[in-house]
Parts: C-alpha cells; sequence; structure tokens
C-alpha cells in the first residue's frame, strides 16, 4: 500500500513495455500491442458510470458530485500517512 513503491512498480512495468521510453506519460498502458495513455475525461467517465450503476441508496452520493480532484488529495493523504515526507508528496503533486 506504500503509494511510492507503487509509483515505482508502475513505472518499472511502463518502461517494460515495447516503444516505451523514460518519456513515457505515468498515464501509458498497453493495450493490443500498441503504446495508449488514458486522460482525466476517461477517468471521470468511468468513475460516473460505476456510480450510476451501483446508485445513490448505496453510495451516498451520485455521479454528479464525482470529479479527480478527491483521487489526488486520498493519494497526498496516504502517502503522509505512510510517512513520506511532505517534500516529495509536493514534488508528486506538482
Amino acid at each position: 500500500m506504500n503509494p511510492v513503491r507503487c509509483l515505482t512498480q508502475t513505472v518499472q512495468r511502463i518502461l517494460s513495455y515495447p516503444g516505451a521510453s523514460e518519456e513515457s506519460s505515468i498515464c501509458t498502458y498497453l493495450f493490443e500491442g500498441k503504446l495508449k495513455e488514458f486522460t482525466q475525461d476517461d477517468i471521470i467517465k468511468v468513475f460516473k458510470a460505476n456510480a450510476t450503476a451501483i446508485g445513490k441508496d448505496t453510495l451516498g452520493y451520485t455521479e454528479d458530485d464525482i470529479c479527480t480532484h478527491s483521487n489526488r488529495s486520498a493519494a497526498a493523504m496516504a502517502m503522509f500517512v505512510d510517512h513520506t515526507l511532505v517534500y516529495i508528496i509536493m514534488l508528486m503533486g506538482r
């Protein structure tokens, strides 16, 4: 659950893809032999579709309440709780 270790594993996985380089985005994935990148809009679409499928009664909120800001703050908090140095969290968050 250490976010720094997870990030390291993600970078190593991306670099193992044919055609990937150190310039490849952290959002890079391999699909049918081709490098692709997912966007914030892609993530929001999936989150909203899942929220709709699960329903407000279960979640306590609707798809209109979802954005990606909460993901960034949750990741920063997870790193802080895991005793990641604050300046590293700041660097990762740009």
